[in-house]
């Protein structure tokens, strides 16, 4: 049996499955990095500590990302009488608040746009400050809010119908069932 699910797999997409990790993980963080511009050393972390803007692109990200992403959902929840939706929960959408925070190339290409010279230079190292600190974060975030849980249990767990989805499918199949049907005289 798992010889022909093997060979129902292209070979193409099994090389894509074997590289992606060396791929998104080495590779274009690399590639990335490569592109900022910026010589790393001692003396760069004591002059970004000092820069307003370097300072402010981490808060920015670290900071503002993360509470927009858990702000804009609550007030719009509240709005709506169901609630968030089905397979989120608040520790869900504050994990995914912190990953907001790795955010670089549009960052760097508006950085590009907006400054010049030295100031470009602290912009670059705020976005590349914010990126580093925000993986931490959202990997801390991942691991404390359950997230890393196998793909399975979550699949299991998404895929459980509720009363209520189960009565608004049924009422969209009676309403489009009765709307089809001709009317009597």
């Amino acid at each position: 049996m798992s010889r022909w699910c093997r060979s129902a797999i292209s070979p193409n997409e099994r090389l894509q499955y074997r590289l992606h990790p060396c791929t998104s993980f080495v590779i274009v963080p690399l590639f990335a990095l490569a592109n900022v511009g910026i010589h790393i050393d001692g003396h760069l972390i004591g002059e970004a500590i000092a820069s307003p803007i370097t300072l402010g692109i981490v808060a920015g990200y670290l900071v503002g990302k993360p509470l927009a992403t858990v702000v804009d959902p609550a007030l719009v929840s509240r709005s709506v009488p169901r609630g968030i939706g089905r397979g989120l929960s608040w520790p869900v959408i504050a994990a995914g608040g912190v990953a907001n925070g790795l955010g670089f190339t549009v960052s760097l290409l508006i950085s590009s746009i907006a400054f010049r010279g030295q100031d470009l230079e602290e912009a670059k190292r705020g976005v590349l400050a914010a990126a580093l600190i925000a993986t931490g974060g959202a990997w801390v975030a991942v691991r404390i809010t359950g997230l890393s849980q196998p793909r399975s249990a979550r699949a299991r767990s998404a895929a459980r119908p509720t009363t209520s989805s189960i009565s608004a499918t049924t009422s969209i199949r009676l309403a489009t069932t009765s709307a089809a049907a001709p009317a009597l005289p």
